[in-house]
């Protein structure tokens, strides 16, 4: 990973939240099987998961 093209998250009790909810809709959406929604919240939860992956004061999340 590039330094420069990482941003710190210091709110991992929040992100965790974050990828719950977002995974809850994304089963959500699987069900009424709107595709289009499932695509982009596939995208946001893997974005997302860096941040949790890590212990410390900051987490970095590569964007």
């Amino acid at each position: 990973m590039v330094r420069e093209r990482m941003i710190p998250i210091v709110n991992t009790p929040m992100y965790i939240s974050t990828i719950k909810s977002q995974l809850t809709r994304l089963l959500e959406a699987d069900k009424r099987g709107i595709e289009a929604n499932i695509r982009d919240i596939h995208r946001s939860v893997y974005a997302n998961i860096p941040s949790i992956l890590h212990v410390g004061e900051f987490i970095w999340a590569d964007y």
